[in-house]
Parts: C-alpha cells; sequence; structure tokens
C-alpha cells in the first residue's frame, strides 16, 4: 500500500508540471507586421504614388507568419491640430492585399514535399514591393 500511495503522489506531480502549457500568451498587436520598408510618397498630375516593400517580420521580430494587405486611408485636415485630433475621421480609399507570405508558405511546402529544405525560400520580389 506503501508504493502505491508513491505512485500517486509521482502521478499527481507529473500532472501538476506537464499541464500541457507551451508559452505565454502572446498579445495581437505583438504578431502584428512591422511598419513598411522602404515607403515613399510622390505627388504625380493624379494624385499620389505610394510605394513601400512588404516588411518581413513582426514586431517582436519572428519571421512573418500572415498579412492579409494594407489599408490606404486619408484623413481631412481641417483646422490646425487635426491631424492628432481623434475625433477626425480617417476614411479608406483603397485595401491593397498582400499575398506574399501565402506564396512564400506555399513554395516553401512545394519544397519539403520534394524533399528539399523550404526555410530559405522567400517570396518572389514582385510580391514584396508596392
Amino acid at each position: 500500500m506503501h508504493s502505491f500511495s508513491r505512485v500517486a503522489v509521482w502521478f499527481l506531480c507529473s500532472l501538476l508540471v506537464g499541464c500541457g502549457r507551451f508559452a505565454d500568451p502572446i498579445a495581437p498587436e505583438m504578431v502584428a507586421p512591422k511598419t513598411v520598408e522602404s515607403f515613399t510618397a510622390v505627388p504625380v498630375a493624379t494624385g499620389m504614388l505610394f510605394t513601400w516593400t512588404t516588411p518581413k517580420n513582426d514586431r517582436r521580430g519572428k519571421e512573418l507568419k500572415f498579412i492579409d494587405g494594407y489599408s490606404v486611408e486619408r484623413k481631412e485636415l481641417v483646422e490646425r491640430g487635426d491631424e492628432t485630433n481623434p475625433d477626425v475621421d480617417w476614411f479608406q480609399l483603397a485595401f491593397v492585399p498582400d499575398t506574399s507570405v501565402a506564396v512564400r508558405e506555399g513554395l516553401r511546402k512545394a519544397a519539403r514535399e520534394e524533399g528539399k529544405l523550404g526555410r530559405r525560400i522567400q517570396a518572389p520580389d514582385e510580391l514584396t514591393h508596392f
């Protein structure tokens, strides 16, 4: 009976230690993409031309796992201080989809299926420059 109680104590201790928890939760804003890279805004005859490169990492510095795209917005500034006034609304002009991460992951999966290493495969440049 004495050995049974030791086994029971060991079992209970192992349940407490191995609770299945892998890591602390991560706030959603930490897995959000870093800011876009190489952003430029140039006036043209028909309006403005924006160019940028998609970020490769999230805000933690880890490789980006997902991105839907970019919302291009504007804010009408009427009075001094409107640029920081939270009561002045932003209006979405366009949504630019970004498929670079999804394509990269597809290329990596195809490489692994062929028995190759896929870890270093990146999305084609034309999918990361907007």
